[in-house]
Order: structure tokens, then C-alpha cells, then sequence
């Protein structure tokens, strides 16, 4: 991940209306990561459109919770999702990685305005990355009956084993 993400730099998005800033985007496996992005209409904008945010790009098994499934242009597209700017600011919209996904997730998002008379702009799309931290799942234990005789030794059976068997924790 970028170091400008990790020490909390912000990245400005152009567009004609809509200029959603990113900051820093970043949580641990197997948990969901609140979206860190704010779109707003550009200064001096008098339409007052109504902005929200689409997000796309995520891998395969994650899910966005607190935003719209938006239906595919066409047959096959893979999914993309839509939020109020106003939710997304609020940490209302999360993104859950796959299970066990530790890395860099490369999320799309696009600030998107539109006014009363349904004129659109865009900020255009930006990849942003979304750092996801490896968290070790536990140990498995097995243990069998033993038995022995009273004041000697008796073996124990047990036996541990990772659940966690990705190898990201290293």
C-alpha cells in the first residue's frame, strides 16, 4: 500500500462536479473495513445535485454492505455498487473482504453528481487500494482418553493444528 494511505494523506479525485476525496482504507481479515471516501458537489455548484459514490472492482467473494447492487450493463459485467455520498461519509458503507483474503484489494470508486435536471458528472473512476491486514483464525486441539495407573507417567494424546492454513500469518 502506498505510504501516503498509510500515514492518512488524502488523494483528491478531479471531476466537473463531484470531488470525493480517499483517505486511508484499511482493516483486518475476515472483518469488514468502513469505505473512507467523501464526495462532494464541486465549490460554487448552485444545482445542489445529489452525489453518490459507485464502487466496483472488488475481488471476488467480497461483499459491500449499506449500498445498492447496481443490475449489470450487460451480461456478464461484474457487480457494482451505489451509495449516497452522505452514507458513505457517515461510515454507513463497508466492504467485507473474501474469507481469509489478506493483501491489497484494488477497489474501484467514481463520484457521481446528478442535478433536478438529471444532467450527470463525474469525477471519473479511481483505484484505490485497501490494505487488509492478516489475522491468525486459532488452533484446532484433539485429545483422545488416557488412562494410567495412579503415581506414573501417562501419556497424552493431543494433538494442534492450524486453522489458519493460508499462510499469511507469518
Amino acid at each position: 500500500m502506498p505510504d501516503a494511505f498509510r500515514q492518512g494523506r488524502v488523494q483528491r479525485l478531479q471531476g466537473l462536479w463531484s470531488h470525493p476525496t480517499v483517505g486511508v482504507n484499511s482493516g483486518n481479515e475476515d472483518g469488514s473495513i468502513t469505505l473512507n471516501v467523501t464526495a462532494t458537489p464541486a465549490p460554487g455548484d448552485t444545482t445542489n445535485p445529489r452525489v453518490s459514490v459507485v464502487i466496483s472492482g472488488l475481488p471476488s467473494g467480497a461483499v459491500v454492505n449499506g449500498a445498492i447492487l447496481l443490475p449489470p450493463v450487460t451480461v456478464g459485467d461484474p457487480p457494482r455498487w451505489t451509495a449516497s455520498a452522505t452514507d458513505v461519509a457517515n461510515g454507513l458503507v463497508t466492504i467485507t473482504p473474501p474469507t481469509d483474503f489478506s493483501g491489497t484489494m484494488s477497489v474501484t470508486v467514481e463520484g457521481i453528481a446528478r442535478n433536478a435536471n438529471l444532467q450527470t458528472a463525474t469525477s471519473g473512476a479511481q483505484t484505490v487500494p485497501v490494505a487488509v491486514d492478516p489475522v491468525a483464525d486459532g488452533v484446532t486441539i484433539t485429545a483422545t482418553t488416557a488412562t494410567g495407573v495412579e503415581d506414573t507417567a501417562v501419556a497424552l494424546n493431543i494433538s494442534l493444528a492450524e486453522k489458519d492454513t493460508d499462510g499469511n500469518e507469518d
